[in-house]
């Protein structure tokens, strides 16, 4: 609700999930009937229109860089369960990515390909790292890292966030992968 919004920005709460815990802790302990409380929260990123360097009083544009969400689970007796992701996050490599390897049979058409363009967009939820999704997907800035496929690349990215994050649990699906609509053959 909008009334709690605002509660949240005066309180200083940085996280949505800061944000979840309280919403939460709000109910269960304002009404004596609540014993379970579940809150969804987005982090929807909107930008300021600007025209001229000068910031718009009321207007906005949707950014592309991906919605953080969270959602909590909290019971009176125990402890809270903290969901935390990030959807609609559009990657792209233009290089260092193939598609080879793969089963072939008698209906396989698809050729390999050694360099192609790799485009993906990511619904990845974690129990309590988007910046090492991101690490695992491109490889280091100085030099990139070759993706044999999407599916090795998702593969890559799941077993790159559970071996530097202790506190994952487990990690969900990825959402299938996309094409820009060509090959890259430069």
């Amino acid at each position: 609700p909008f009334w709690y919004y605002n509660s949240y920005r005066e309180l200083g709460i940085r996280t949505i999930e800061e944000f979840g815990l309280d919403i939460c802790e709000h109910f269960l302990t304002s009404f004596c009937h609540v014993i379970y409380c579940n809150a969804f929260i987005q982090e929807v990123p909107w930008q300021r229109l600007e025209k001229d360097g000068v910031p718009h009083v009321h207007a906005f544009l949707y950014s592309s860089e991906g919605v953080r969400f969270c959602e909590v689970e909290r019971t009176l007796e125990g402890s809270p369960i903290v969901f935390s992701g990030i959807k609609d996050l559009k990657l792209m490599k233009t290089t260092q990515s193939g598609f080879q390897g793969f089963f072939k049979d008698k209906y396989t058409t698809l050729p390999e390909r050694r360099d192609r363009v790799l485009s993906i967009e990511t619904l990845i939820k974690w129990c309590y790292g988007e910046g090492c999704a991101l690490d695992a997907f491109a490889g280091p800035p100085e030099t990139g890292h070759y993706s044999p496929s999407y599916q090795k690349t998702v593969n890559c990215i799941q077993t790159y966030i559970l071996d530097r994050l202790p506190q994952v649990r487990w990690l969900s699906r990825f959402q299938t992968a996309f094409s820009p609509g060509f090959t890259c053959s430069c």
